[in-house]
């Protein structure tokens, strides 16, 4: 069992620097660099416990539909499910985006990539999740905001 499961932290760790090393190699336009600065910027905020400045991105008209729910989520709803897990010790302890593709046009956007996050429970557990999302932004001035997004953790993260 032990081997298993170091041979699966390995071909994680390959699979990540395959997707990662690809995604170097793409010559982003400006455009989509500041779009994607606005995710990273969101993600880097979370992992600060600095959540309310990275909800200061979600614009109120957001709609996330995520796998593992029946119906589109709110703004609100969102945030309240984020502070309830705050509230019971949840923190997240890493977070990878890898960039798929980035799609600008005028004040419109979006980006799919790859994610891999582990963070602890209020019980201590450590946990760790993977997959796909794509994210649709607005542009609001000079700053970009999420109005929805839709993927989540594929079938095997646990």
């Amino acid at each position: 069992m032990k081997k298993t499961i170091i041979f699966g932290v390995l071909a994680l760790a390959a699979g990540c620097f395959a997707v990662n090393t690809a995604c170097a190699q793409i010559q982003w336009t400006p455009e989509q660099k500041a779009v994607w600065e606005t995710e990273t910027t969101m993600r880097d905020l979370s992992l600060k416990g600095k959540d309310e400045k990275a909800w200061s991105y979600i614009d109120e008209s957001y709609q996330g539909w995520r796998n593992d729910i029946a119906v589109p989520r709110s703004k609100e709803a969102r945030i309240a499910l984020a502070k309830y897990g705050l509230s019971q010790g949840d923190k997240n302890l890493y977070i990878e985006l890898s960039p798929i593709d980035i799609w600008v046009k005028g004040n419109y956007a979006y980006a799919d990539y790859f994610f891999n996050s582990f963070w602890e429970n209020g019980a201590g557990k450590k946990m760790h999740s993977h997959g796909r999302s794509m994210d649709v932004l607005m542009k609001e001035g000079d700053k970009w905001m999420l109005v929805g997004d839709s993927g989540g953790a594929d079938a095997t993260s646990k």
